[in-house]
């Protein structure tokens, strides 16, 4: 039997069970049957600037090819309630041998006694180490996806599809998004042990365990844009290139008579212009965007502005109806974007720089 231990932190319970497949993929000559999946589901309702959470559940009997999740929805619904930045944390913090079985013991050269009058065998592991390290073959994806307080999908992103495993984002402080006033993000997250031909009999009866933990802030003044991979699969599909390290950083004043900003970004194309927008939805549409500083690329494809833009307006502007809880800024190259209309013309969004969380600004002489 294989465990995956994991310390949560939440503040409501968790709940909900589905039954998984019934082959075993180890390599052992007898089969395991009729295992139990456990899901856990979380909601947590902020209170305050500030939040964290902590709580306790247990992926059961994970094999190769498996697939199990832990899901939760966060409500910013306090009292008095401000639009939060979230952030995700997860911190392996044992990776231990469990059950040690013969074909675990064999593969990796140890000498194997069968076990007498109902007790278990033993490994004589002699120079020869047992490996204990499965957050190398536990492949990992996460969906994040916020809605409106009516429950109108607003606004998604996938952070990671498959393409890290437990141990390469470890301890990593993953910036999942913004939540509006009201709202509430819906995260998806599930865990993928690799096939046999990874996850061998070497990982049989290890444990892992690991904290994940939560942390929301209000909104200050901080916003983060990413090359994102966009491909066509029945719906849009929008993946974070670089989690936890984004090509752009943008600084600004959230409540101020104009957009007082700073912009850095790097990774772009050499000594090509840019535009830095606030982009409107829907594309071309009548909700126009706004221009909020043009510059030039080095020849290293990095770019450094700074500006206080009177834009006469909120941002999302008051007519932005298709994003009235946040609004996106983007950097896209001049040759896409009309800077009479304020409108994108031309679409290649492998070339741009998109917001990893919505923003607000309240214009205060407006």
């Amino acid at each position: 039997m294989k465990k995956i231990l994991i310390s949560l932190g939440i503040i409501a319970g968790l709940a909900a069970v589905v039954t998984g497949i019934t082959i075993a993929y180890f390599s052992d000559t007898e089969s395991n049957t009729g295992n139990l999946f456990e899901t856990g589901t979380i909601d947590i309702h902020i209170e305050g600037d500030n939040f964290t959470w902590t709580e306790y559940a247990v992926l059961d009997d994970m094999k190769p090819c498996y697939t199990d999740y832990i899901n939760f929805t966060i409500y910013n619904d306090g009292s008095d309630p401000n639009p939060v930045n979230v952030w995700k944390h997860i911190n392996v913090t044992a990776e231990l041998d469990g059950v040690t079985s013969e074909p675990e013991c064999t593969e990796q050269y140890g000498i194997w006694t069968e076990g007498t009058q109902g007790n278990p065998g033993t490994c004589e592991w002699n120079s020869h180490q047992n490996k204990n390290d499965i957050s190398t073959i536990i492949d990992y994806d996460m969906i994040v996806r916020v809605y409106t307080p009516g429950g109108t999908l607003l606004w998604w992103q996938t952070i990671y599809d498959k393409d890290v495993t437990i141990a390469q984002i470890h301890s990593n402080q993953i910036y999942l998004g913004m939540i509006p006033v009201d709202g509430y993000m819906k995260v998806t997250q599930s865990y993928h042990m690799q096939d046999p031909d990874h996850s061998t009999n070497w990982a049989q009866g290890d444990t892992m365990a690991f904290d994940i933990e939560v942390t929301g802030i209000q909104l200050r003044g901080e916003a983060w844009l990413d090359f994102k991979q966009a491909k066509k699969d029945g719906e849009d599909y929008y993946k974070v290139k670089n989690p936890g390290n984004p090509a752009g950083t943008l600084t600004y004043k959230v409540k101020n008579p104009e957009f007082d900003y700073e912009f850095t970004a790097s990774g772009l194309q050499p000594n090509i212009e840019y535009d830095l927008i606030y982009y409107a939805d829907p594309w071309p549409g009548n909700n126009p965007g706004a221009l909020l500083g043009v510059d030039t690329a080095n020849a290293a494809g990095q770019i450094t502005m700074a500006d206080s833009v009177e834009l006469n307006s909120d941002l999302p502007a008051a007519g932005d109806v298709n994003a009235p809880h946040g609004a996106k800024i983007w950097l896209v190259p001049s040759s896409d974007y009309d800077e009479t209309n304020l409108k994108m013309e031309k679409w290649n969004p492998d070339n741009y720089l998109m917001e990893v969380g919505l923003i607000y600004y309240y214009d205060t002489d407006f």
